[in-house]
């Protein structure tokens, strides 16, 4: 849930906890430097940062090290050393992980992302747009074309972009990803309406997802309609059983908008 959130602080803390009592779980390790990467993307420059990058490159190398080349590791190194503007090694690991095996679609949605830290938007649009029409049943090369276009102020190709990919997609998973890239792109233009009605529709169709009722339950319009968020809160409940803690989570939330 708080990877989906993307609240990266909230991953680390978890992450680290999790460390403590399972110090060799590889994938928590990696989850938890994936975390601190993103946490430090998004905060401002100064010496602590120097250091905490310098010890999140050193955690990397030795895990390089130690596991022979996962290409898991060598994607973090690429996008630490992007975020570094550390751009001639970034694309020299990109280059490793391609000849790793990293299929085609997954390499140009990497290599746009290096162009777009160089400031070279146009390029990275390009590429995506390439990648789409050559792979258009791959969710990520979408996904960061919606993004890349939303943060350049173009929401009309944004939307129509994800709108067509709708349209075209005929396998459920593709259509709920598209769905609910979508309903957070109308979210983020303050379009309420059309968001509580993309994520009611999108629950309908899914009656076993709970996460999709969740995100209906973070708009603020649902959770101070006390009734509609408690219906959804048993609609979770039933999909989980009593046992489950997702409902009790949001029934305990609930309570705050009282």
């Amino acid at each position: 849930v708080l990877v989906q959130s993307r609240d990266w602080p909230g991953v680390a803390e978890q992450c680290a906890a999790v460390r403590q009592l399972e110090p060799r779980n590889g994938e928590v390790v990696l989850m938890e430097l994936q975390a601190q990467i993103q946490t430090l993307a998004a905060g401002g420059e100064s010496g602590s940062d120097d250091a905490a990058w310098r010890t999140i490159e050193q955690r990397l190398a030795q895990l390089d090290a130690d596991n022979k080349g996962v290409p898991r590791v060598k994607l973090l190194r690429a996008q630490a050393a992007m975020l570094q503007t550390k751009f001639t090694e970034a694309a020299s690991l990109l280059d490793e992980i391609q000849s790793m095996g990293l299929s085609e679609s997954s390499a140009n949605v990497l290599r746009a992302q290096l162009l777009v830290a160089q400031k070279k938007e146009p390029d990275a649009i390009a590429l995506l747009q390439k990648t789409i029409v050559k792979f258009p049943q791959e969710f990520e090369p979408v996904r960061n074309l919606a993004v890349l276009l939303r943060q350049s102020g173009k929401q009309a190709e944004c939307e129509a972009l994800v709108k067509a990919r709708l349209e075209s997609a005929t396998e459920p998973p593709m259509r709920r990803q598209l769905t609910l890239l979508l309903a957070d792109l109308y979210m983020s233009w303050g379009k309420d309406d059309q968001t509580q009605q993309l994520l009611a529709d999108l629950a309908k169709q899914n009656p076993e997802d709970i996460s999709v009722r969740r995100r209906l339950l973070s708009l603020d319009r649902v959770a101070r309609d006390l009734p509609e968020a408690q219906k959804i809160v048993n609609e979770i409940k039933a999909i989980e059983t009593e046992k489950g803690w997702q409902w009790r989570y949001e029934q305990e939330i609930g309570r705050a908008h009282v």
